[in-house]
């Protein structure tokens, strides 16, 4: 759980990147680790390779190597059949050729890496009963994410353009605009009991619409100009926009038509939906969009309090997607009021490491109430880590792509 109080900062940030450095050394073997984005090796190494860079951690880069070579040697060996981005093979392809980025910065536009890996892909996308559903998490939407972290011009158009027509066959026009509805064998935790029989419509941004919203807007500020992908955007930005509430805790929910308030987070609920409306008012050039987006956003930053719902440090569903998310807010509108939120929650990130910076208070919160150990980029410390290494005050990391908040 969270510590609300306020706590002296006891610890210096080498220190915790060092706790975090050894727990995952132990906790890593390296030959029968998984190696997917959220939960492996691959957002794993995106850690070491931020960890490389900073002075007094020599050693990040030599671990870094090795966890890239094994990534390679798994992904050469293994038949993958899951093409969810953040557990299958889209998201170690996409954390691949960035890595590759990384190492070989002069051959960007050159990189083919994932040349081979960009047929399976496709293939599965044309093969629609592979990939079922259409969220951020593990369906359309991430493999989108994929197309556009490719270099490969060819590769990203063709697969982008793929997962836009595969997206609107699935689509559905509303009075209010563009929605997908999620079938109640996608839906988590927080909703799983609220499903109605045909399915409902989710507002996280990493489970529902919003992830959608984020997507067309990236893609249209990566050169896709077609007019259609700009009404799609703008139809599905009215939608999400309709389902805003007032004079309540959040403003959005976790379901569209659902009254309770949504905890605030990177996966469900305002920050989510804020940066998701912000980028879609940029991409169509849009002030009053952005205005919208930002005023959600605030709202989101005032509430610091237990009402926030926030139990663990992660990404997914903690601090640390918090501290990510506000401080790229500051980034976009220069207003204090994000960098102060972000500044909260990235000190009570270092007060949990108090009492002799016990890895515990790095523990992920579960559904059920009870919590896990985990290594993952996602939900787990190597998450926190890059959290703790990233830099308000710097261009956001390429990395950060995969959460579709830049």
């Amino acid at each position: 759980m969270i510590n609300y109080d306020p706590i002296p900062q006891l610890h210096s940030l080498d220190d915790v990147l060092s706790k975090i450095d050894r727990y995952l050394r132990d906790a890593i073997q390296l030959k029968s680790a998984n190696i997917s984005l959220a939960s492996g090796l691959s957002g794993v190494a995106f850690f070491y390779s931020a960890l490389s860079m900073r002075p007094n951690f020599e050693s990040a880069d030599q671990y870094l190597q090795l966890l890239i070579d094994q990534i390679y040697t798994n992904v050469s060996e293994i038949e993958f059949v899951d093409f969810r981005f953040f557990s299958g093979l889209p998201g170690i392809a996409f954390s691949m050729e960035i890595l590759a980025h990384l190492q070989n910065p002069e051959n960007v536009e050159n990189c083919s890496i994932n040349d081979d890996i960009d047929d399976v892909i496709f293939n599965a996308v044309k093969h629609t009963s592979k990939i079922e559903h259409f969220d951020l998490i593990s369906g359309l939407v991430g493999i989108g994410v994929y197309a556009l972290g490719r270099t490969n011009r060819v590769a990203r158009e063709r697969i982008f353009n793929l997962v836009f027509d595969s997206l609107m066959k699935v689509s559905i026009k509303t009075e209010f605009g563009l929605c997908w509805r999620t079938e109640p064998k996608y839906q988590g935790y927080e909703s799983r009991n609220l499903n109605p029989p045909k399915g409902n419509f989710n507002l996280g941004l990493a489970h529902g619409v919003p992830g959608v919203i984020a997507l067309f807007a990236r893609a249209i500020l990566n050169g896709f100009q077609s007019s259609q992908l700009k009404d799609s955007l703008s139809d599905t930005t009215n939608w999400l926009l309709a389902n805003e509430r007032f004079g309540t805790e959040s403003s959005f929910s976790v379901l569209s038509g659902v009254t309770y308030d949504a905890r605030s987070a990177w996966c469900y609920g305002d920050p989510g939906v804020s940066i998701a409306v912000i980028l879609s008012g940029i991409a169509l050039q849009n002030d009053g969009i952005i205005d919208r987006g930002l005023a959600i956003g605030l709202r989101a930053a005032k509430r610091l309090g237990p009402s926030a719902g926030v139990n663990d440090h992660g990404i997914c569903h903690g601090s640390s997607g918090l501290v990510l998310i506000f401080d790229q807010l500051y980034r976009i509108s220069g207003d204090e009021q994000f960098r102060f939120a972000a500044d909260v929650w990235r000190q009570r990130i270092m007060n949990a490491a108090v009492s002799r910076l016990d890895i515990n208070n790095f523990a992920t919160y579960l559904g059920d109430g009870t919590t896990s150990h985990q290594i993952g980029m996602l939900t787990g410390i190597s998450g926190i880590g890059l959290t703790l290494l990233s830099n308000p005050d710097e261009k956001i990391a390429d990395w950060f792509n995969c959460l579709l908040i830049s």
